[in-house]
């Protein structure tokens, strides 16, 4: 080979590393025919039993003196006769409450990967859409351990010739620049030592290459050798453990001190089922469909101008979503029974008159409500009447709990609920609002309890591409 042509180190061509664009999911139309399985039963969850308030004791005056002594001994040129003779006027004993929420959160991302081609299958795009990155399947490991996993990412893998051989298995060798050898290091490419041939390189004046062996080639270590790679997309999943320690400190100790205290454990609840997710969608009777979180990979540009009616009519829907089942749909709609979008006071009304009604079914004091920070959501007199209703326990900007501003909304509803509705009731294509609505009771009523149990288990929320998976509460209690 020509070893101005031979190939060498270099960047990879363009369009190498290029991860295909995102577009919009058209969704799909079941086949005619297909039968459902039966309803399941009505999910059961146990409710978990609230540890009673421990007893602790009371220090006494040896208790005192023996933690002091022991402190004194662990340290260096610490005393411990003072301990032993001083009076102790009095002993107050006092209870420090330590409450420790750890959040398990699920991160995914993805990333361009390629490995040398050995003739394997190949799973390409002709075999089908890429899914999205959250509808990849992924078992979770143990709960509220750190860990990373990595998945090949179905129907992108494709072969292309290596960018670095480019085919040709072989490239120069760096060690000798593809010369097959180098200059004697000990004659320095003369050939003699003084008067004498050099012992090194025979009188030569040069020496062959140790790496290549004189070919001035070496095999490709980016394909291993064999010219062409197989370039995939990876699925790279982070699963981290947030910890947040809250401390009613009565004592006027350091908190660090209280963190590092064993204490006695009087409360242990671990949550992943019991969150009310809300949300509103539009349904129009067009069929447009505003995607604006279901994303797949696709080559085709999905920046394309479509032309649509300016005001088409819709039917604005309200639902809650939980483990144990789907509160709703509300249809909003005014006082002579035409359907309008959602506002403050709107909003409100539903509260009152729909929801709060439904959660007489339910035991609210075990369920925590979400909902994202539109501001008919977090308007004054709307966070007060949910909190009037669930106290602590609502997710919410300017709630007790808060809920990022500007959050990519990732919550069961929009990654699951309005894309699966959305994709069944214009199937037979309705056309009237009523037969719209009809259709959206229709398919919301069908959701099996065993569906929502699965996709609350992949629950995934709130941080951009950060998710919320479980979270675990402890409460400890410190005698000080």
């Amino acid at each position: 080979m020509d070893e101005k042509k031979m190939p060498g180190y270099g960047p990879p061509p363009p369009g190498i590393a290029v991860c295909p664009t995102p577009h919009d999911n058209d969704g799909y139309i079941p086949d005619e025919g297909v039968v459902m399985p039966p309803t399941a039963p009505p999910l059961e969850i146990p409710t978990q039993e609230r540890m009673p308030l421990v007893d602790l004791g009371s220090l006494s005056d040896e208790d005192v003196r023996d933690a002091c002594l022991q402190f004194a001994s662990e340290n260096c040129c610490y005393g411990k006769k003072f301990i032993r003779e001083t009076t102790l006027p009095q002993i107050c004993n006092g209870c420090t409450f330590h409450y420790q929420l750890e959040t398990f959160g699920e991160k995914r991302e993805t990333a361009e990967r390629h490995e040398p081609y050995r003739g394997e299958y190949i799973d390409g795009p002709e075999n089908g859409i890429p899914p999205a990155a959250w509808n990849i399947p992924v078992t979770i490991p143990a709960m509220f351990v750190p860990s990373i996993g990595k998945v090949e990412v179905p129907h992108t893998a494709r072969v292309k010739e290596c960018f670095r051989c480019v085919g040709n298995c072989r490239v120069r060798c760096e060690s000798c620049y593809g010369r097959g050898g180098n200059s004697c290091w000990n004659c320095h490419g003369s050939g003699r030592r003084d008067t004498h041939p050099c012992s090194s390189c025979g009188g030569s004046g040069r020496q062959r290459c140790w790496n290549c062996s004189g070919s001035g080639q070496v095999k490709c270590g980016t394909c291993d050798g064999i010219g062409r790679l197989r370039h995939f997309i990876i699925l790279i999943i982070t699963w981290s453990n947030h910890v947040e320690n809250y401390i009613t400190d009565t004592s006027k100790l350091p908190k660090t001190m209280i963190l590092e205290a064993t204490g006695k454990e009087i409360f242990r609840e671990e949550n992943e089922r019991r969150i009310l997710f809300s949300d509103e969608a539009h349904f129009w009777l067009n069929g447009y469909v505003n995607k604006q979180n279901c994303r797949i990979w696709s080559e085709a540009n999905p920046q394309g101008y479509v032309e649509t009616p300016l005001h088409p009519e819709k039917l604005t829907v309200w639902c809650a979503l939980w483990a144990g089942g789907i509160i709703g749909p509300y249809f909003f709609k005014n006082d002579e029974g035409h359907n309008v979008t959602v506002n403050g006071d709107r909003y409100r009304a539903m509260i009152t008159n729909f929801f709060i009604p439904e959660l007489n079914n339910h035991d609210i004091q075990e369920l925590w409500f979400q909902q994202d920070g539109a501001t008919c959501h977090t308007a004054r007199a709307t966070i007060d009447l949910l909190k009037d209703t669930f106290g602590d326990h609502l997710i919410s900007s300017f709630g007790p709990v808060n809920w990022p501003p500007r959050s990519c909304d990732l919550t069961s509803l929009d990654y699951f609920l309005w894309d699966y509705v959305k994709s069944l009731v214009y199937a037979d294509r309705p056309q009237t609002l009523g037969h719209l609505e009809d259709n959206i009771r229709r398919v919301i009523a069908d959701i099996r309890p065993q569906m929502l149990e699965k996709v609350i288990k992949n629950w995934t929320t709130s941080e951009p591409a950060m998710a919320v998976i479980c979270q675990k509460s402890y409460l400890k209690c410190n005698a000080t």
